[in-house]
């Protein structure tokens, strides 16, 4: 699912795997070959149906996962506000916590989840009846935290907030983290930043009409993170 390296070819990686009834979603460390040498953490994943198959959706449960600055790397899974920070032999040298009670989801949200599945699974030909359907896709009753993770080159954490999936206004929620843990505020982007680095954010912005891929650099102001776009 996400991987990164510490630069002399030990590997972190996140996956799922298979068990008898369901996906677990691991933290693991693999060698330059791609065994595993160490089992970090492992967390419920996507319940297994008795057809043998599963059915993920958006707020279905997952690993999220960045490296941080050059010394480690931070995980969290997205059932419970928790992240987990570790040095690259894997020993978690910090736990983030915040308390955040839980989003209910609703029937809107759940229908349209099944909504989405059933025509997916139809077109495909399965032929699954809407009851199955259900079964299938386990819909949680409470929305998931958040949904990305990502660390600035100051060791700073940025938890990308779980919205709701019928929110149309494309705006995202950022819990921004020091870098020794604590909470220090919440901020609302249009964009979701793929790195951020010595003070700018880049965004990789994909055309669906020509496919041509752009590089987006984005200014950051110190205080309250406010930003405009540079020229060229």
């Amino acid at each position: 699912m996400d991987m990164a390296s510490d630069g002399e070819g030990q590997i972190v990686i996140t996956g799922r795997v298979l068990r008898e009834n369901t996906h677990v979603l691991g933290v693991m460390i693999v060698d330059r070959d791609g065994k595993v040498e160490t089992k970090l953490a492992q967390f419920l994943g996507i319940p297994m149906h008795s057809n043998g198959t599963t059915v993920s959706h958006d707020y279905s449960p997952e690993l999220r996962f960045s490296a941080k600055k050059n010394d480690g790397f931070v995980y969290g899974y997205n059932r419970e506000y928790k992240l987990y920070v570790s040095d690259w032999t894997g020993k978690t040298v910090m736990q983030v916590e915040k308390d955040e009670p839980d989003q209910s989801v609703s029937r809107s949200e759940k229908n349209k989840i099944l909504d989405e599945i059933y025509k997916n699974t139809t077109r495909a030909g399965l032929g699954w009846k809407k009851n199955t359907v259900e079964d299938m896709a386990a819909v949680p009753k409470n929305r998931p935290f958040f949904d990305r993770l990502l660390a600035d080159d100051k060791g700073r954490i940025f938890v990308r907030r779980r919205n709701s999936i019928l929110d149309e206004e494309q705006k995202w929620s950022f819990d921004i983290f020091g870098s020794d843990g604590i909470f220090l505020y919440t901020t609302t982007l249009a964009f979701t930043p793929t790195c951020i680095k010595e003070g700018s954010l880049y965004v990789i912005v994909t055309s669906d009409e020509t496919g041509e891929t752009t590089v987006v650099l984005y200014h950051r102001e110190l205080g309250r993170i406010k930003y405009q776009v540079q020229p060229g």
